[in-house]
């Protein structure tokens, strides 16, 4: 049965001139039967499109064959090579550990006066409250004045503002050797010994 979404190629003394061309563009209407476009030259087109695990397979080529009422498109798939999916999964998995790390969560400190105060963390924070610091020095005063992750601003002496901008930045230290070390252990994974297929490696990879 021809649809609007019916394609053909068009086929000339046995050659295809033309591939998957839609239905609107052979110049016949719908209801006309498989005989008039074959007569015509306009051959249906049987795509044999493969479904594939993209993880493990990879279509490298395709070709079409023409028969008595039709073109068949076939396509060539091959089994990506171990150490090549080992290399994706790997990038992969780093990717998606990049991708999920939070180093910049919010730091809830205790601080004397003030009870528990949050702030934002991160690098960037820990280097703002550097610069509110050496600022403070730099104008001759000893009140430091720091923002909270509400948005609250509060005073603080000189050895206050120092010991929360540590407490932030060690904790941003530590979430990022969290991350390289999750990174060391996925690039360290090799197929053999611990790991003898690329399916173990994987297990291991995705268990990181």
């Amino acid at each position: 049965m021809i649809t609007k979404d019916t394609k053909f190629c068009l086929v000339i003394d046995g050659i295809i001139n033309k591939y998957n061309v839609t239905q609107s563009k052979t110049g016949l209407g719908v209801n006309s039967t498989i005989r008039t476009y074959i007569d015509k030259g306009w051959y249906p087109l049987e795509d044999n499109a493969p479904t594939i695990d993209s993880a493990t397979q990879r279509i490298t080529g395709s070709s079409y064959e023409v028969q008595v009422d039709k073109v068949v498109k076939s396509y060539t798939v091959i089994t990506i090579p171990d150490e090549e999916q080992l290399s994706i999964a790997k990038d992969t998995k780093i990717q998606e550990i990049k991708s999920t790390t939070i180093s910049n969560a919010p730091v809830t400190i205790n601080h004397a006066t003030y009870g528990d105060i949050t702030y934002n963390g991160g690098d960037v924070s820990a280097s703002a409250i550097n610069g509110a610091i050496t600022l403070a020095q730099m104008n001759g005063s000893s009140v430091i004045k720091l923002w909270d992750y509400y948005d609250k601003l509060r005073d603080y002496t000189e050895l206050e503002a120092f010991e929360i901008g540590k407490e932030i930045a060690n904790d941003y230290k530590d979430v990022m050797e969290i991350r390289q070390n999750r990174i060391t252990a996925v690039n360290e994974i090799e197929i053999g010994g611990t790991y003898p297929t690329i399916a173990d490696a994987k297990i291991a990879i995705d268990l990181i």
